[in-house]
């Protein structure tokens, strides 16, 4: 497999103005679209209300491999089953799940 580095010939020239509001409305869009299949989260603590909206940042790899050892760990410690139905495993899961 070939890779191909753009010609500077093939792309038009935008001003840096143009681009970053793009990216602005790519973010926007983002946002929108994470908060619609994943509401913003609401509590209150200490009388305050508190709004969580989930990251925008994308998880790197360590990030997930940190996550997967973790929750393994938790298994382990709280003796869920491995397989069948099991309400430790399910709470473990919606707690990684949920972040």
């Amino acid at each position: 497999r070939e890779t191909r580095l753009p010609n500077i010939r093939d792309s038009k020239p935008s001003s840096a103005r143009s681009s970053r509001q793009e990216s602005k409305s790519k973010d926007l869009q983002v946002a929108e679209i994470l908060d619609a299949i994943l509401p913003p989260r609401e509590f209150e603590e200490d009388g305050k209300l508190w709004i969580q909206p989930v990251s925008r940042t994308p998880a790197t790899r360590l990030d997930v491999i940190n996550l997967a050892e973790k929750l393994d760990t938790r298994l382990i410690e709280r003796n869920a089953r491995e397989i069948g139905i099991c309400p430790i495993r399910r709470e473990l899961y919606d707690q990684c799940f949920g972040q």
